[in-house]
């Protein structure tokens, strides 16, 4: 695509469900770091975009991971997603804990945050690590490539990781987030 002058994007989500077959079992569990590297690694210096897009796993009501048993690792919780969660009082009503967060990190992440459920796992420090280790990745390509990739995030988050003149990103640490 980049020998015919097409822009290339990647977007990758985070906080997922990952099978494990144990004994000929199978079980589900949410992805790990290692698992989020190998995708960034793979996004980065294979698939070499001009863009990459992060995304944290978000439920939709009466998706199957949003009700299905299996996914309740994913999801933190064993009630299922509905529409209604969307609702105060709804939540209310059903007791259902709101799993939203409002930090900045999420406006890195496609604004994932308080009005969605997002998988408990994808605290901010752990979407800031996830964001970092990008970043490394992506600045160690910039600096080998005369192609530059460029990491998408909200405008209101760019402040956070300015670039400078050769590409390079430089990420504010995560107690400058505010």
């Amino acid at each position: 695509m980049k020998n015919f002058g097409i822009t290339t994007s990647c977007f990758l989500i985070f906080g997922g469900p990952k099978k494990i077959i144990k004994n000929g079992k199978i079980k589900i569990t949410v992805e790990n770091f290692e698992d989020a590297k190998k995708s960034i690694d793979t996004a980065v210096f294979e698939l070499n975009p001009d863009y990459i897009s992060i995304n944290i796993l978000r439920f939709i009501p009466n998706a199957i991971m949003s009700f299905a048993e299996p996914y309740a690792v994913v999801r933190g919780q064993k009630e299922p997603f509905t529409g209604g969660y969307f609702s105060s009082e709804y939540r209310k009503k059903y007791k259902i804990k709101k799993m939203g967060q409002k930090h900045p990190i999420y406006l890195a992440f496609e604004a994932a945050g308080d009005l969605y459920p997002i998988p408990p796992k994808m605290t901010p420090k752990y979407c800031y690590k996830i964001l970092k280790y990008l970043i490394d990745k992506v600045n160690k390509y910039n600096k080998k490539s005369k192609t530059k990739i460029k990491v998408w995030v909200d405008k209101e988050f760019e402040k956070y990781m300015p670039r400078d003149e050769r590409g390079l990103y430089h990420l504010v640490p995560f107690s400058k987030l505010k």
